[in-house]
């Protein structure tokens, strides 16, 4: 383990099924945490979670009684912001399909997030006179999906002609389940499938495996891509994220991939091979 820690300086943690589970943390992982930060180890957190602003992660760490700082934590809602502004900064308004944290990480770069839980009650009508969905704001220039737990069929209709009507396409993440006491649920992912099949365009993820977030954490903090490396539990998100970004990585088998999965995984051509793998 301590030759191990000798070859990087700087660690990127999934949350979800590495930290933690739900709020319960996993077997070992604050100490680990907490190892590396008496080290003089850098850390960060790259998840996909969208639903809350990062302080909420703050906060969470605190509880399991570690320091972690604001800028340590890259979510999918902040990364989906940022990538909106840096790249696209002629688009000052988006159609949210998510929870508050899209909104509030889009307002921190003055981005107006429309729709979101203002939505949440709305509904198509269902007689052919009723109006159905009121006329588009035509300076939306992005539909930006998170995982929203009110999801509509008013909702992916409202997104569906902004989409058809020219404005971008994107996901915060492309996730298809997450999971919560052992049980699967559905993530945001599904509901991008759902968009892109009534759209016939495809959303650009820019939560994991994005390799843009493990660019932002390597250009803001001075980090070395060979001296840095990717830990996570799934392999076509964490560790595919981490293999695109130059990075070593590591998985465990603490979350959604187990021992099975990751050796039928070996038995595919062109399976996804970690560079350590741990318990």
């Amino acid at each position: 383990f301590t030759k191990l820690l000798d070859l990087y300086d700087a660690f990127v943690f999934d949350c979800d099924g590495v930290i933690y589970e739900g709020h319960k943390q996993i077997s070992n992982s604050i100490e680990t945490l907490k190892t590396l930060q008496q080290m003089g180890k850098k850390i960060f957190f790259l998840t996909n979670a969208c639903m809350y602003p990062r302080t909420r992660a703050v906060a969470k760490f605190a509880k399991f009684g570690i320091k972690v700082g604001e800028k340590q934590v890259f979510t999918a809602a902040y990364l989906s912001a940022a990538y909106i502004n840096n790249k696209h900064p002629e688009i000052k308004k988006v159609y949210v399909i998510g929870q508050e944290g899209v909104n509030h990480e889009l307002n921190l770069f003055d981005i107006e997030a429309i729709g979101g839980q203002e939505h949440n009650d709305q509904t198509l009508g269902i007689e052919e006179d009723e109006e159905t969905i009121p006329d588009y704001d035509e300076s939306i220039g992005a539909v930006l999906l998170g995982l929203d737990f009110k999801v509509s069929q008013y909702k992916l209709a409202y997104a569906t002609n902004l989409i058809k009507n020219g404005a971008k396409f994107f996901a915060t993440h492309g996730d298809i389940t997450y999971v919560l006491k052992e049980e699967f649920y559905p993530a945001g992912g599904m509901f991008k499938a759902l968009l892109e099949c009534s759209t016939g365009e495809e959303g650009l993820i820019l939560g994991k495996p994005n390799p843009y977030g493990i660019e932002m954490i390597l250009k803001e903090n001075g980090c070395d891509a060979d001296r840095t490396v990717m830990v996570g539990d799934r392999l076509e998100v964490d560790i595919k994220m981490g293999q695109d970004s130059g990075l070593d990585t590591m998985l465990v088998f603490t979350g959604a991939t187990s021992k099975e999965m990751f050796e039928e995984n070996l038995q595919k051509e062109g399976g996804i091979k970690p560079t350590f793998f741990a318990q």
